[in-house]
């Protein structure tokens, strides 16, 4: 739980968010399944908004570099960001986890 990454100072560029992702690489979660939604910082602007001209590029690196989504995740294009669900466990013993992503989304 927390922010994946980051970045320091201004970021005005994918390549920015790129580097800041590669830089907080967690090689203790290497191998271990991990999903989520991002938080402020790794979405690269402290609480952006919708109008944030980088959130394509901050969702498919988020996507890349700490979930590794599959090219072809419906994550990849949904509207409205993120978010997402999870079925863990099998029946009759099975847990949701419903991924949400409220903050920034915003006009601002």
């Amino acid at each position: 739980l927390g922010d994946a990454m980051y970045p320091k100072g201004s970021v005005t560029s994918a390549a920015q968010l790129r580097e800041a992702y590669a830089q907080a690489g967690e090689p203790a979660l290497r191998g271990v399944p991990v999903d989520g939604v991002y938080d402020d910082h790794d979405y690269g602007l402290n609480d952006g908004g919708v109008g944030w001209e980088l959130k394509e590029d901050a969702r498919q690196l988020f996507l890349d570099e700490v979930v590794g989504a599959p090219a072809d995740s419906a994550r990849r294009t949904q509207r409205g960001g993120l978010y997402g669900s999870r079925t863990l466990g099998e029946p009759p013993r099975q847990l949701k986890v419903v991924m949400l992503r409220h903050t920034g989304i915003t006009a601002r």
